[in-house]
């Protein structure tokens, strides 16, 4: 089960925009600005987190 301690990092400027880490260590983005990759980051634990939780039993 996915917590919200997982291991997503603080989101991070790049040339190219912003960015956010997951635990994959895949970067995310490039967004356009710092609060846009927070939303985004935001959106994405919930999502694992949900997604965690509702998994099919096989």
């Amino acid at each position: 089960m996915v917590t919200q301690d997982m291991d997503i990092g603080k989101v991070f400027q790049q040339p190219r925009g912003w960015f956010f880490p997951t635990r994959e260590g895949i970067d995310m983005g490039p967004f356009p600005d710092r609060a846009s990759a927070e939303l985004e980051r935001t959106s994405y634990r919930r999502d694992l987190k949900f997604f965690g939780k509702n998994r099919p039993l096989k």
